[in-house]
């Protein structure tokens, strides 16, 4: 029935581009010969044809050749060409291992980066990055991060130094949505944003999907950022992890079910609290400083046309000093998944995803003391369809039910607020059509709703004031809703040029009300409601890549223009410990934000790296906020500058150097001071007219692998052996110490207290580490 109904659906379209040739469906898996890893993101095409594409989320993929096709070739970087021989028969349920090169020579980078340039045009607006490729970048702590690797290509701007919360071209940091195994991480963050809550030793794959975002994905206004974890070693059991200053990890994957199947377990913790035990003030006695990460995953392939999967995470932070003061926050997600081929056409998946964040912030005692409780909670089903109709028309289509579930308790609050609940549906419709040789439209549409089902409902006057008693959302029965069309054309221009454009309009029903353009753990997400509308961003993009012709050099360049509608800011002189409902100290308004990024980057050779340079602004514009008059958005920096450089001096060192620049960020300083009784008070202007010192650092690293590293990386020592053939990683963050701004105070002069004068703070001077790899 279903594939009856598609059928109708596209029937005329088929029947317009339908080949009078014969043709053959080849379809199955791509894995890692080693370890069974699933392969995302290989190219599959036949040879001598002009069919081809990459392996979904899962590995998997359907490609339908001409029946005189010779074969059909699966590549992927690092990894051996493996040719599928046809014969003029359709081939389905195969099962294809890529053998790795065990030593990344010339001829191995020269046939994987070897991609057409209508691949490439396919990643114009995305932005791909394995976690091996972030061990290579020198970071804060000496910690592996993709988020902070992510942090340094066009486009995308750490919020603060150090931190893991990112802007997307011009948009918040709330506006990315992003994904741990399809259950969404609402704060990424571990120790006040200087780590990701990302372990890369269990991660497989990140996708950032700046424009052209599918329409699978929804929810958030500026971006998605797709993470997928490591299925685990399906051949062997291996043990991996790493010891450094600040924290250690460790991770073991395992077979199971004579390999059907295979688990893993990873897990991270922070050591400096195990010291202060040593301390002879008991207050450090009793204080505790620490985070950790536990993730988590189990596969089992049932057959070949049903397979099952579980993942999971724990992480927490806490920060506790005695009775004074403690900050606890922590994410935890979980997901099941079903694969099942229903046809050679059809592929589904069906996932179950639960996700937490919660924190607590408190000062004093437990019995008289103040202490805030907030949160989160998501429940998910998802349901996810692709169609390979046609060669020329891949037909993906679905829909998905969140419950999403807020809390807020104050202690001091007599009364608090009943918990709120809202249910997020959607559905969507994409269609990806090749109507060209070598070009392609995607055109999707996602019809979305959010309605509010459990809690108070507030009645505001025009002022903003609360009137009358809150009423009941399941009576109020308060809903919200549209369409959200998504549109890219994309292809090749000749051998080595590649364009792309894409429209789009995305909208979120959920906003982070934050007191700082950084963000911190105590920031509270708010659902839409009848005070609170939700937040619609219209982008149109377009990007051009070409690269030389021994594929040594690539350079692209995008732009874009983005319209927000509907944004939330606190209002001046706002309280954000509400005793009733933030809505009432909000005020909302409209933004827009526009640019151009270049990325030029080596491919090859034992010199690589890139350089990315982003001109943009981002403006906002509030009724209640000076006037209406424009002003620059936090995010507004006017110009970005990363340079990364990585050099393998010899099979066993390697080093790596990056540097950043970036225009200094929007800051609203006093412009006058008038004497209350004997007490400075300060008179402000215009919102954001002023600016902090531009930005630049410099980190350094270099990685010593031992003779035993490098014997076996070549083939054969185990044990102990193995575990002495890890490899040392020496780094320097902030190399040459610049002092970058993290903080402005004005205070009273301590020579003429009439007087005040700006006293700037920075976090990090130069920061080096040291840390330890090894596997066996």
């Amino acid at each position: 029935m279903l594939r009856w109904l598609l059928s109708g659906c596209f029937g005329l379209l088929l029947v317009a581009h339908a080949s009078g040739q014969t043709r053959i469906t080849v379809s199955g898996t791509v894995t890692d010969a080693t370890t069974g890893e699933t392969l995302i993101g290989a190219q599959v095409y036949g040879l001598g044809t002009q069919s081809g594409m990459l392996t979904n989320g899962y590995g998997f993929f359907n490609l339908q050749v001409p029946s005189d096709c010779p074969g059909v070739s699966v590549q992927y970087i690092g990894y051996q060409t493996d040719t599928i021989e046809v014969s003029g028969a359709s081939r389905t349920g195969l099962s294809v291992a890529l053998q790795p090169y065990t030593i990344m020579t010339e001829a191995a980078v020269i046939e994987a980066e070897g991609s057409a340039p209508e691949e490439r045009a396919e990643k114009l607006g995305t932005l791909e990055l394995r976690p091996e490729e972030a061990r290579s970048i020198p970071q804060l702590f000496g910690e592996r991060d993709v988020i902070k690797a992510i942090q340094l290509m066009p486009g995308v701007q750490a919020t603060s130094d150090g931190g893991s919360g990112f802007f997307v071209r011009g948009g918040g940091a709330d506006q990315n949505l992003i994904l741990l195994d399809e259950a969404p991480v609402y704060n990424p963050s571990h120790l006040l944003g200087f780590f990701s809550v990302f372990n890369g030793d269990a991660l497989n794959t990140a996708e950032l999907y700046k424009s052209g975002i599918p329409a699978r994905f929804g929810g958030r206004a500026s971006s998605v950022l797709d993470i997928r974890m490591k299925d685990g070693n399906a051949g062997k059991t291996t043990v991996s992890g790493g010891i450094g200053l600040i924290s250690s990890r460790l991770t073991i994957e395992t077979p199971l079910a004579d390999g059907r199947g295979s688990a893993l377990i990873s897990g991270r913790r922070t050591y400096g609290d195990l010291f202060l035990n040593f301390s002879a003030d008991t207050n450090l006695q009793n204080t505790a400083l620490y985070f950790y990460d536990l993730n988590a995953k189990v596969n089992y392939r049932i057959n070949d046309r049903n397979r099952l999967y579980l993942s999971l995470y724990n992480g927490r932070d806490d920060f506790d000093f005695a009775e004074a003061f403690l900050l606890r926050w922590g994410n935890r997600t979980a997901t099941l998944r079903w694969n099942f081929l229903l046809s050679d056409e059809i592929f589904l998946n069906t996932s179950v995803v639960w996700s937490d964040y919660a924190y607590r912030v408190g000062f004093g005692p437990e019995d008289t003391g103040f202490f805030r409780d907030a949160g989160i909670q998501d429940v998910q089903i998802k349901e996810d369809f692709t169609w390979y109709a046609h060669p020329s028309h891949t037909v993906r289509f679905g829909g998905q039910w969140i419950q999403h579930t807020f809390s807020d308790v104050v202690s001091i609050d007599s009364e608090p607020a009943p918990d709120r609940a809202g249910w997020e549906t959607a559905l969507y419709l994409e269609d990806e059509w090749s109507f060209a040789p070598r070009w392609k439209a995607v055109a999707g549409l996602r019809a979305a709703r959010f309605d509010l089902v459990r809690g108070p409902v507030y009645a505001l006057n025009a002022e903003g004031e609360l009137v009358g008693d809150p009423g009941e959302a399941g009576d109020a029965g308060f809903g919200t809703g549209g369409l959200e069309p998504r549109l890219s054309v994309q292809g090749a221009v000749g051998k080595r040029h590649a364009l792309k454009f894409s429209a789009e309009r995305n909208r979120q029903f959920l906003h982070l009300v934050s007191s700082s353009a950084a963000g911190n753990p105590t920031d509270l997400w708010l659902p839409v409601s009848n005070n609170v509308a939700p937040l619609v961003a219209d982008q149109y993009a377009g990007g051009w890549s070409t690269n030389t012709e021994d594929g040594m050099w690539s350079l692209s360049a995008e732009v874009y223009y983005k319209r927000m509608r509907d944004l939330l800011e606190f209002k001046v002189g706002a309280d954000v410990f509400a005793p009733t409902t933030l809505e009432t100290e909000l005020v909302s308004g409209d933004g827009e934000a526009y640019g151009i990024e270049w990325l030029v980057r080596k491919e090859r050779g034992d010199f690589t790296g890139w350089v990315s340079y982003t001109l943009s602004r981002s403006f906002r514009t509030f009724d209640a906020i000076d006037d209406g008059l424009v002003f620059p958005a936090a995010s507004d920096r006017i110009h970005d500058i990363s340079l990364v450089a990585m050099w393998q001096v010899s099979p066993r060192v390697s080093a790596s150097a990056n540097w950043v620049y970036h225009t200094g960020d929007p800051a609203t300083f006093p412009t006058g001071w008038y004497l209350y009784e004997t007490q400075l008070v300060p008179q402000y202007s215009r919102r954001n007219q002023g600016r902090f010192p531009h930005y630049h650092r410099l980190d350094l690293g270099i990685t010593l692998k031992s003779k035993d590293g490098v014997a076996r990386s070549g083939g054969g020592k185990t044990g102990w052996q193995a575990f002495r053939g890890g490899e040392w990683t020496f780094s320097c963050y902030n190399a040459y110490g610049r002092e970058n701004t993290y903080l402005i105070n004005f205070e009273p002069s301590e020579e003429d207290p009439t007087q005040t004068q700006a006293v700037s703070f920075a976090l990090f001077k130069v920061i080096p580490s040291i840390s330890y790899d090894f596997k066996f």
